[in-house]
């Protein structure tokens, strides 16, 4: 009888907390539609409050589509939707008033633009993501907030990538991994805007878990996710394909057992390495080694303005830009902390960067070589360590462009601080490490 009652009881407090959340939520929508012509003031679009109940609507359709999914992650899967969308149609609001953003040059470009043609065009990041809200456009109609919704939906399959990538490095499904991914704050604000980040990190989630799933059951199958993840990479920012492609070649190859694999997959690699200096030579090289210094300090000093702007003094040799990368490492991995706090932005950026830098700190004091035994682990530094050098200069001269192409990483970054600098982290390690020697 006490359980009949308990079951109730908690029924009861569902069901209310339910009713209660979607009175909220509604009186706060009717709310925010009548004020749409303020908070769309940067928007080009004359109707705001249309657009907006459209993409309310696109909103309540994608959720209606993820309930029916047959997915043992559904329910954890919705959460995290259901959070994105509120920061979507509410939190993100506030950021589009105060703003000039490029996501309305996509969406005006891609609703009202002429297109001769709406394939991606490998080498220009812009033309292709303008092109993607073409044929975006044909689906959701004049409707800046519908459209965003779409690429936040993008975005949402890219948390999920990530979160099977981690659930292969634990051999089990935790559907808290799926939380810690979704709702970290860099992944759930920059995962859901308008514009390239939600596409290009869908690509690294698919990269992600080609590659977790390739070094844990050596299935060549998984090859498949990992190559759509560097192709939708480098039809955004075709310079990733070196990120991605290099821990490939020196931490995947070695491990494979079938000589065809190894030719393949260096073949590839090698392949991949080559066009990445091609692009390097077209950018830094163009006149030699001496046009380096002049074309690095030309590319940092124009990013490094605004409010999130660093002052940036140039390089005078190569030797100077060597012994600023630690700096500029460290500042695209963990910065902005509470002494860059200048607005209300930037507020939680920096508690998320404080708090993994405690973890680094931790994981630091208990380092130890044998824990990289893990090919997983091993990959996964090596990922992080490539996109970090390639971005520290960059990210050291605008904190803002650092927090956003975090994204890219971040999940990695918070699974590999919360291995190494927990205590349960370390034990599984150390576990994997014992299960390796044996």
């Amino acid at each position: 009888m006490n359980e009949a009652r308990s079951g109730t009881l908690v029924a009861g407090l569902q069901v209310s907390g339910v009713l209660i959340a979607s009175i909220v939520t509604s009186l706060g929508a009717v709310w925010l539609l009548g004020h749409m012509g303020l908070f769309g003031r940067n928007i080009p679009q004359p109707h705001m409050a249309g657009d907006y109940v459209r993409g309310w609507i696109w909103a309540l359709g994608l959720t209606a589509l993820l309930c029916v999914l047959p997915l043992d992650d559904r329910i954890p899967l919705v959460h995290v939707w259901l959070v994105k969308i509120a920061v979507d149609l509410g939190a993100m609001l506030i950021y589009e008033w105060h703003y000039g953003l490029d996501a309305y040059t996509y969406f005006w470009w891609g609703v009202w633009g002429q297109h001769a043609s709406l394939l991606p065009v490998l080498g220009n990041g812009t033309e292709t993501i303008l092109r993607f809200s073409a044929l975006l456009g044909y689906m959701t109609g004049s409707s800046y907030h519908a459209m965003k919704i779409v690429y936040s939906f993008i975005g949402l399959w890219g948390c999920f990538c990530f979160y099977r990538a981690a659930c292969h490095y634990l051999s089990s499904r935790k559907p808290w991994l799926l939380y810690l991914v979704g709702f970290t704050p860099t992944v759930l604000f920059w995962s859901s805007i308008l514009g390239k980040d939600p596409v290009i990190f869908l690509g690294a989630g698919l990269y992600a878990l080609g590659a977790a799933g390739w070094l844990r059951t050596n299935r060549i199958g998984y090859a498949l996710p990992a190559a759509w993840g560097i192709l939708i990479a480098i039809f955004v920012r075709e310079w990733y394909g070196v990120i991605m492609v290099a821990p490939l070649l020196f931490v995947v190859t070695p491990r494979l057992r079938h000589p065809i694999q190894r030719v393949l997959s260096v073949t590839g690699g090698v392949a991949g390495m080559v066009y990445a200096f091609t692009l390097f030579h077209r950018q830094f090289l163009s006149d030699g080694l001496s046009s380096v210094l002049p074309e690095v300090n030309a590319t940092v000093g124009d990013l490094a303005y605004g409010g999130s702007g660093q002052a940036f003094h140039g390089f005078h040799s190569v030797g100077s830009m060597i012994l600023f990368l630690p700096w500029g490492v460290f500042t695209v991995l963990f910065r902005p902390l509470p002494w860059d706090i200048h607005n209300a932005f930037t507020v939680m950026a920096a508690l998320e960067g404080s708090v993994l830098l405690m973890l680094a700190i931790f994981a630091a004091r208990h380092w130890s070589l044998r824990r990289l035994r893990d090919p997983v682990v091993s990959w996964a530094l090596a990922y992080v360590m490539c996109w970090a050098v390639l971005y520290g200069f960059g990210g050291f001269g605008n904190l803002g462009m650092a927090v956003r192409e975090r994204l890219e990483v971040m999940p990695i970054i918070v699974l590999l601080a919360l291995l190494f600098g927990t205590r349960r982290g370390r034990s599984y390690l150390d576990a994997n490490s014992a299960g390796s020697l044996a």
